[in-house]
């Protein structure tokens, strides 16, 4: 391959990885960034980040029913560190609103605004036509493709790490808490 394409060269890496998994990993993640970049445009120009939109599309699709905290984070495409002040800024730009439990009140519902709603439907087809435009040079197929093989590899990863799944998060203190 050529510079356009294979990952040492676009790194300017002169030597060979050491592991051919190595290599694959490094190109993942060189891809999987630009591809960010180029398919999350339009959350930059509405002022999103790609965290916040996705606590959006969450939220939406909870509907009026909302989701707690820690069921949004365990959603997440990719984690947060701080959950708490990335729900924060939604809510102080009215975005989302944020209640304590009727049943619980240690644990706190989030639901998506009317504001949050708009944003999101006017982020709908830029963000489609994006992700397009980001993995244009692949045929159907090859999609479909690709899917299944980082399914392959992503399985006995999501296996490994089954607290984030279940939205459940750690406390310093090393004890495991289902609360927002």
């Amino acid at each position: 391959m050529d510079a356009n394409g294979d990952i040492r060269g676009l790194i300017e890496q002169t030597r060979p990885f050491p592991t051919l998994q190595m290599e694959t990993i490094v190109s993942m993640l060189f891809t999987v960034d630009r591809l960010v970049e180029i398919a999350h445009l339009p959350l930059a120009r509405a002022g999103l980040s790609q965290e916040q939109y996705n606590v959006l599309r969450i939220l939406r699709g909870a509907g009026r029913g909302g989701l707690s905290t820690y069921r949004v984070a365990g959603r997440m495409v990719s984690r947060s560190p701080n959950i708490a002040r990335l729900v924060s800024k939604l809510e102080e730009k009215g975005l989302l609103r944020r209640e304590r439990s009727a049943r619980d009140g240690r644990v706190r519902t989030l639901r998506i605004t009317p504001k949050g709603q708009r944003l999101l439907a006017g982020l709908d087809a830029p963000m489609e036509e994006s992700t397009r435009r980001a993995i244009a040079g692949l045929a159907e197929a090859d999609i479909r493709k690709l899917l299944g093989l980082l399914e392959k590899v992503r399985a006995p990863l999501v296996d490994a790490a089954p607290a984030r799944r279940s939205g459940r998060t750690r406390r310093r203190s090393g004890r495991t808490t289902g609360r927002e």
